[in-house]
C-alpha cells in the first residue's frame, strides 16, 4: 500500500517535473529567422547567416541564421559606453596634469 503510494508520488512528481520544464522553452520568443537554411536566411532582409567557426576554448559553432541587430541594440550600447570611459580617461588625463603642474610648481617655490 505505502510502496504503491510512493510510486504513484514519484509519477507524480516526474510529470510535473516535465512540466515545468517544457512550459519555459515556450516563454522566450523564437526568432523567425531560427532553423532558415543559409538560402532562406540570406533572401530574409530581417536575417543575416553566421558562417561556421571555431571558439577561443575550441569548441565548433556550425554556421546560423539570426535576426539582425536592431537600433538601440547591444552594439550602440557598448559604443556608447566606449564614448563614456574614453571621456572618463581624458578627463582624469587633464586632472592628473592639473595636479602634477601644481605640484611641480610647489616643489620649486620651495
Amino acid at each position: 500500500m505505502i510502496k504503491k503510494q510512493f510510486q504513484n508520488s514519484l509519477k507524480l512528481l516526474f510529470v510535473s517535473s516535465l512540466a515545468f520544464f517544457f512550459s519555459f522553452g515556450t516563454i522566450s520568443a523564437d526568432s523567425a529567422c531560427k532553423g532558415l537554411e543559409e538560402s532562406a536566411c540570406k533572401g530574409d532582409s530581417k536575417c543575416t547567416w553566421v558562417q561556421g567557426h571555431k571558439r577561443k576554448d575550441g569548441a565548433a559553432v556550425k554556421g546560423h541564421c539570426r535576426s539582425k541587430a536592431t537600433k538601440g541594440d547591444k552594439k550602440e550600447e557598448a559604443k556608447s559606453k566606449k564614448e563614456e570611459a574614453k571621456e572618463k580617461k581624458d578627463k582624469k588625463g587633464k586632472k592628473d596634469k592639473k595636479e602634477k603642474k601644481s605640484k611641480k610648481g610647489k616643489k620649486d617655490k620651495e
